[in-house]
């Protein structure tokens, strides 16, 4: 049975409302990493009332490494202290996914919309899908480049047999495993 999540709080940042949708579906834990947004806040609340374990987290201490449009005065060093601390091993996501505040222009056509909007959370069923071969060759490809773990592994193929299901498939193909990936970035 599906459900729906209501998102009509969230300005933007669809990649994260996509990955809040893969979560749900999949079970699978979620952190929203945007400096002291309440976008990344919002997106957590939302995904604990599903019932998933997620947090919302800063990437650095005055919460603007890496963001589009804002300059993060943190030293590299503090950068590094900090994830070190904040993205510990023993705090493990699923998915990591960024989240940004909306620019201007989003927020003020959000702000004069205002219409309610949900996401739905389609039921995937049973797992166990095949993975393709370029799949398997993404995967290696990230395990060397990104040095994931063995466990980070199983949950990146997780997290690709969530999208593969969402999408109606039979087995795990590239696209699929390149989605997953990307939600490993930022997690250790």
């Amino acid at each position: 049975m599906e459900k729906t999540i209501d998102v009509t709080e969230i300005c933007g940042n669809h990649h994260a409302i996509r990955a809040l949708q893969v979560a749900a579906a999949g079970g699978h834990s979620i952190r929203f990493v945007g400096g002291w947004t309440t976008q990344a806040q919002e997106l957590a609340i939302i995904a604990q009332a599903c019932g998933l374990k997620a947090r919302a987290s800063s990437p650095c201490p005055c919460g603007n490494w890496g963001h589009p449009f804002r300059e993060c005065t943190c030293s590299v060093e503090m950068v590094g202290r900090w994830m070190a601390r904040e993205f510990h091993a023993r705090d493990r996501f699923d998915i990591t996914v960024e989240v940004y505040e909306p620019e201007p222009e989003a927020a003020v056509e959000w702000a004069l919309e205002r219409e309610e909007r949900v996401v739905v959370v389609p039921d995937i069923g049973e797992r166990g899908l095949p993975v393709s071969e370029t799949a398997r060759s993404l995967l290696l490809a990230a395990a060397r480049t990104l040095r994931l773990h063995p466990r980070a592994l199983k949950e990146v193929r997780s997290v690709a047999e969530t999208i593969a299901l969402m999408a109606g498939e039979r087995r795990i193909e590239a696209a699929h495993m390149a989605e997953a990936i990307q939600y490993r970035r930022n997690a250790k």
